[in-house]
C-alpha cells in the first residue's frame, strides 16, 4: 500500500520539473554535501507526493517509504550497490544514531531498505541539524556514499509517480 496526495496530473508535472531541477543542479555541484542537499530536497518532495495525503510529518513518510521499498525488489544500478557497500562499511566501523529515537543503526545487507533509509535520514539529520560528534573526514564519507543511494531512491520514486498517473489517465 502505499499514498499519494490528489494532485492533478499537469501539477505532477510541474512539481516533478522541480524536482528535475534539483537534481540536475546537484549534478553539477562540486561539493558531496551540496549534492547531498540538493538531492535530499528532492527526497523530501518525493515522499510527500508518493506517500504523503496531506500533513504528515516527515517521520511517518520515512516510515512509509521504508515499508515501500522494503515490499519491493528492485534492480539497483551499480553504483548504487557500490554505495551501498560503502555506507555498511562506514557503519560497520562507527554506527551512525538516531539521536531523536536514541537507537543506532544496523544496516543488515543490501537489501536492508528500512537501515538503509534510515541512515539517508540520519546523514540528512546530521547534515541539516549538526547533532553529532564533528568529523570532516566521515562526514565527507558519509554524504559522498549517501548522494547515490538517494539519487537512486529518487528515481524509483519519480518512476512510481509517472506510473501511477500514467495508470489513473489511461
Amino acid at each position: 500500500m502505499f499514498w499519494v496526495v490528489r494532485v492533478n496530473k499537469e501539477e505532477i508535472v510541474k512539481i516533478i520539473s522541480v524536482i528535475e531541477e534539483w537534481r540536475s543542479a546537484a549534478e553539477k555541484e562540486n561539493s558531496y554535501f551540496a549534492q547531498y542537499a540538493l538531492e535530499f530536497f528532492a527526497f523530501n518532495s518525493l515522499l510527500r507526493l508518493n506517500f504523503g495525503d496531506g500533513g504528515e510529518q516527515e517521520r511517518t513518510l520515512i516510515e512509509r517509504c521504508k515499508g515501500f521499498f522494503s515490499c519491493n525488489n528492485w534492480q539497483m544500478n551499480d553504483e548504487t550497490k557500490k554505495a551501498i557497500q560503502e555506507l555498511i562499511k562506514i557503519t560497520n566501523e562507527r554506527q551512525l544514531k538516531n539521536l531523536t529515537r536514541n537507537k543506532k543503526i544496523k544496516i543488515k545487507n543490501e537489501k536492508d531498505w528500512r537501515n538503509i533509509i534510515e541512515d539517508v535520514y540520519v546523514i540528512r539529520n546530521n547534515l541539516f541539524h549538526g547533532h553529532k560528534q564533528y568529523s570532516r573526514e566521515r562526514d565527507n564519507k558519509l554524504v559522498r556514499v549517501g548522494y547515490p543511494i538517494l539519487k537512486w531512491l529518487n528515481e524509483i520514486l519519480i518512476e512510481n509517480l509517472r506510473s501511477k498517473y500514467q495508470e489513473e489517465n489511461a
